[in-house]
């Protein structure tokens, strides 16, 4: 018998076999072969679950960006992965938490453009990094919605972010859109 240490970067785990090298690939086959039915069993699931939201007509918020939370991984933040599902439902509305902040705000500025079904809003952007992190906010005007992401961990109070993007010097007609007017489309 022979220990064979595997590192499965899928779940992010070692599995451990006692057992013989031939009878180790014929486990692995049988792990790989379970994983992926678990996969494509959590795709429909998910694929059910997106096409009542478009059905229904409810809006589905999708984070972006990265965190500081331990156990987060930052890779799954990046909002390029939601190119396809606004491509493959079109009639429904998604929300991108976060704006992808703060190393993807361009590839949400870039959907945002993109899709007529996807809006950004701001949450947990510190207000004076917005211009910053979308410096051609204008051009988005009608798909950005304010977010506070209040009470979170070190996160100012909604009347000290609201105060801070009043600070920015933003047009009226922005203003008006961010804080009220693209909320009313995404949620009649």
């Amino acid at each position: 018998m022979t220990r064979v240490f595997h590192l499965d970067a899928n779940r992010a785990a070692v599995d451990v076999y006692n057992m013989g090298w031939k009878a180790y690939v014929e486990q692995r086959e049988t792990d790989e072969r379970r994983r992926h039915r678990e996969r494509k069993n959590a795709e429909r699931e998910l694929q059910r679950a997106k096409e009542a939201a478009e059905a229904a007509k409810v809006p589905v918020m999708i984070h972006s960006g990265t965190s500081t939370f331990p156990a987060a991984k930052s890779r799954f933040g990046d909002p390029i992965h939601v190119d396809d599902i606004a491509v493959d439902h079109p009639e429904l509305t998604i929300l991108l938490a976060h704006g992808g902040r703060p190393l993807w705000c361009e590839t949400a500025f870039f959907l945002a453009r993109r899709h007529r079904n996807l809006y950004i809003d701001i949450s947990s952007i510190p207000p004076n990094r917005l211009l910053r992190y979308f410096p051609r906010l204008e051009e988005i005007q009608d798909k950005v919605l304010f977010g506070s992401d209040w009470p979170g961990p070190g996160v100012p109070s909604i009347q000290e972010n609201l105060d801070g993007i009043e600070e920015l010097m933003l047009s009226k007609e922005l203003r008006e859109k961010v804080f009220v007017t693209n909320a009313r489309k995404v949620f009649p």
